[in-house]
């Protein structure tokens, strides 16, 4: 059963918390930019191996934010550090001050303490994949559309005690999407 996303403007409290938040969105985002936008980012294991594409549209889901300028808007304006409050609006939910919470910690996604699972249910989100650290600290699940595997949500693990393990990455490369330029992360058999 699919949940849709519901959003309202923040109280006084979370438009504080956005505020401070600013600094580490800009910085997400420019991570995203340099290593992630534009690439095939390709995660093994000694069982799989997956390719992820993101594009800066997925952005704002991660966040757990709504920005009535758009997707894209929004990913600019991270990158650009324009953002107005004024048009954000957060998760009824809760969720969005636990996303912005493990942003600060993405650099993860490119580093050897991952794992990946396979299929899952978490709350009321069912996903394909889901690379997480290995630590309790983020996961980011991922579906498999037709054509391609793209992220989903970005989650706080710190708390959550049921989330599927999984099996630690043995190598992360990224292909350049216009110069199919490779670039490696890590690669446990290469002693990385």
């Amino acid at each position: 059963m699919k949940q849709k996303d519901k959003f309202r403007k923040p109280n006084p409290k979370e438009l504080r918390y956005l505020e401070h938040s600013m600094k580490t969105l800009h910085e997400a985002a420019c991570y995203f930019q340099e290593h992630f936008v534009g690439r095939k980012m390709i995660y093994s294991t000694s069982k799989d191996e997956i390719a992820v594409y993101f594009s800066g549209s997925n952005y704002m889901h991660l966040c757990g934010l709504s920005y009535s300028k758009g997707t894209e808007k929004f990913f600019i304006d991270c990158l650009d550090k324009k953002v107005d409050l004024k048009y954000l609006k957060v998760k009824e939910n809760g969720t969005t001050m636990q996303k912005l919470q493990v942003l600060a910690f993405v650099s993860e996604l490119t580093s050897p303490y991952l794992k990946l699972t396979g299929s899952g249910r978490y709350l009321f989100l069912e996903f394909d994949y889901a690379l997480r650290t290995k630590k309790q600290i983020l996961a980011v699940t991922l579906k498999a559309t037709t054509h391609k595997i793209v992220p989903q949500s970005l989650l706080d693990l710190k708390s959550q005690k049921s989330f599927p393990i999984g099996e630690g990455v043995t190598r992360i490369y990224s292909i350049d999407l216009l110069t199919q330029e490779i670039k490696e992360y890590f690669n446990l058999n290469r002693g990385d």
